[in-house]
Parts: structure tokens; C-alpha cells; sequence
């Protein structure tokens, strides 16, 4: 299978998953409004008392779904969408990839990953962390932008290999 075979691979099963994420997201915690958005996908970051007031306001049932369908799926997302990153990171013709954007790549995963370990707990109703946790979100999203700009920079001036 080629590199982009592999790419157009990993791109589909990461939408996939990011239907899926959302879907669960929406309906299942949310209850199908847009007031209430999961932390995880607040660009923006949040405080910590946007934080305690959304985990206090899931009924037991939203709770259950966040831990046991949408964190596994949000996990298995992250792991695909970080292979996807680093596939595309392969796609530059140099001999290496540049070491700033492996980084970056990497930062993402384990930012994501410790986001949604402190959101976890705080469902749970720890919120030793809540004042950490937006900035964490916030430095996800810059750092997929990052990755973003990164590959356009380096795809405009080099091309695709």
C-alpha cells in the first residue's frame, strides 16, 4: 500500500471516529444543545469554575456515557489522529522530518491525552486541576494549528514527496 493509501486510510477512520466522538458528545452528554459544550471541545480553553459547573450539571446517566463511551472513543480518536499527523509529517521531502514538528505532533497527544484525564476527574467532583485543565485544552488546539501550518509552510515550499 502506498503513503498516501495509508494516509487517505487513517484520514478515514480518524472522521470516523470524530463523527462518532461528537455524536456521543451531542446526544448522549449534552442532551442535544449547544448551551452546554464538552469541555473537550472548548478552543478557547474554560475557567475553573466553567469546569465544576459543567461537571456538576450531568445527570448520572451523562456521566456514564462520558466515562464509558465517550473516553474510549476519544482515546482510540487521539491515537489515530496523532498516526495521521505523523504520516503526514512523512509526506515532506527531506531525508528527516523536521524535529520541531515530531515535537509538536507529540505535544499534541500527550496535551489531549491529560485533558482528558483531568476532565475524568472532574466528572468524577475532583477539581484540584480545573484551573490547569482550560489552558491544557487551549494548548491542544495551538499546538494541531501548529502542525497545520507547519506541514503548509513546508508542502508550499518543497512539495509533496
Amino acid at each position: 500500500m502506498t503513503r498516501w493509501g495509508i494516509i487517505k486510510r487513517l484520514a478515514l477512520v480518524t472522521f470516523v471516529l470524530f463523527l462518532a466522538t461528537n455524536w456521543v458528545a451531542f446526544f448522549d452528554i449534552q442532551g442535544g444543545s449547544f448551551s452546554q459544550r464538552l469541555l473537550d471541545f472548548r478552543v478557547f480553553g474554560y475557567t475553573a469554575q466553567e469546569a465544576e459547573m459543567f461537571a456538576r450539571s450531568l445527570s448520572f446517566e451523562e456521566k456514564g456515557a462520558y466515562r464509558e463511551v465517550y473516553l474510549i472513543l476519544d482515546y482510540v480518536f487521539i491515537g489515530f489522529f496523532g498516526a495521521l499527523l505523523y504520516a503526514l509529517s512523512q509526506t515532506i521531502p527531506t531525508r528527516r522530518t523536521p524535529v520541531i514538528l515530531l515535537g509538536v505532533i507529540v505535544a499534541f497527544v500527550v496535551l489531549d491525552i491529560c485533558e482528558n484525564l483531568m476532565v475524568s476527574q472532574f466528572v468524577g467532583g475532583q477539581f484540584a486541576l480545573a484551573g490547569v485543565a482550560g489552558w491544557v485544552t487551549l494548548s491542544k488546539f495551538v499546538a494541531v494549528a501548529l502542525v497545520a501550518v507547519i506541514l503548509l509552510l513546508t508542502w508550499r515550499k518543497k512539495g509533496f514527496s
